[in-house]
């Protein structure tokens, strides 16, 4: 099961009806995951909280989707057993959508055309000093 969503407090009846709206579409986007993802996938999601894809183009590279899809796409340099990290990739819709929603819009992307989706995103690279401390992971 996927985390709960928890709904952010309101105060008026209108805004309460944006907030049960926004809850019942991360609902059906959660239950879209359930169709499109693999049983390997959605183990690997429950276990680790992120979806790690093997770059199609590039031979040495993966890249981690974070469960909710609220945080960037995590791209990493594989050398065996450990992952370094090389920085993150940011696209972002022009119109609001649920967090699962946009989390599977990254994995279709990326493996329906990886090129394009690269030359759309945003890359972010930390500076080599800030990556020290954290820059080996292993699996």
């Amino acid at each position: 099961m996927l985390h709960s969503i928890q709904p952010r407090p309101v105060s008026s009846d209108q805004s309460d009806v944006l907030v049960r709206d926004e809850l019942e579409a991360e609902l059906r986007a959660r239950e879209l995951w359930q169709h499109v993802l693999t049983k390997k996938e959605r183990e690997e999601i429950q276990r680790r909280g992120y979806l790690e894809l093997a770059s199609r183009i590039h031979r040495c590279r993966a890249y981690r989707i974070y469960q909710g899809g609220d945080r960037r796409v995590r791209v990493y340099l594989k050398l065996w057993f450990i992952r370094l990290f090389r920085g993150e990739l940011c696209i972002n819709p022009v119109v609001r959508v649920p967090p699962s929603d946009k989390a599977l819009m990254h994995k279709l992307q990326i493996e329906g055309n990886e090129a394009e989706y690269l030359r759309i995103a945003k890359f972010f690279r930390l500076k080599i000093w800030l990556q020290l401390p954290f820059v080996l992971e292993s699996r």
